[in-house]
């Protein structure tokens, strides 16, 4: 019996090296894989999107959004 309680205790150290390796990638995997496909750099607008933008919005009337603020009465 004691050599089969060393031969699961050895077994137990290299699942436990497996699964912290197994763990370590897909944490690395997770944080990092997905930057690339995330990352999108600002480009200006070109002229007839600015001109384009600026017609859409000359005649509206803004107004600032008060959600979430708690009036007293």
């Amino acid at each position: 019996m004691d050599k089969k309680q060393e031969e699961t205790k050895k077994m137990g150290k290299a699942q436990i090296a497996i699964l912290s390796t197994f763990a370590l990638v897909v944490t690395a995997l997770s944080v990092f894989g997905c930057y690339g496909c995330s990352y999108h750099p600002v480009t200006p607008p070109t002229r007839e999107e600015a001109l384009s933008i600026v017609e859409r919005i000359k005649g509206t009337v803004w107004e600032l959004d008060e959600a979430g603020e708690v009036k007293t009465i």
